[in-house]
């Protein structure tokens, strides 16, 4: 989501990895525990952002997946 001003916490932009300046505005994720974000110039570049606006759209849940399968009980095998 688009961000007019962020707080005075110092931010990396995700995509050129340089400072961003708190005064100017940027993109950022609102999601819980997010710390994305980007440079207004960095964030609408044609290799980053593919032109559709999904303001207000939700998002789709991954459904989470364990990183092992149950053999028996105590016993599981990682894939």
């Amino acid at each position: 989501a688009f961000t007019p001003s962020f707080d005075q916490v110092e931010r990396c932009c995700s995509v050129c990895r340089r400072e961003i300046n708190n005064e100017y505005g940027g993109y950022s994720c609102t999601g819980k525990g997010c710390s994305y974000a980007a440079h207004s110039r960095c964030a609408t570049q044609s290799n980053v952002w593919d032109g559709k606006d999904l303001e207000n759209v939700p998002e789709e849940v991954e459904e989470e997946v364990e990183p092992f399968v149950r053999i028996s009980s105590g016993i599981i095998q990682h894939f």
